[in-house]
């Protein structure tokens, strides 16, 4: 168990304890509580920003075909 931990390959373990303790501190100030109460918001803003970045990245199909 312990004895085979290898800290070269065995990097998952290191960042799991530290996302456990990060959600056990946003849970504690209610950060997902937050996020339920606004979660159309959230959405909504995250699709405009995708759509920005899409347009920023690939550019407007319109005026390449005119």
């Amino acid at each position: 168990m312990y004895h085979d931990f290898n800290p070269s390959v065995d990097k998952v373990a290191a960042y799991g304890i530290g996302g456990l303790i990060a959600g056990k501190v946003l849970a504690k100030v209610g950060f997902f509580a937050l996020i339920l109460k606004f979660w159309k918001i959230i959405v909504i803003a995250v699709i405009g920003i995708f759509t920005a970045f899409k347009k920023k990245i690939f550019g407007n199909s319109d005026k390449e075909n005119s």
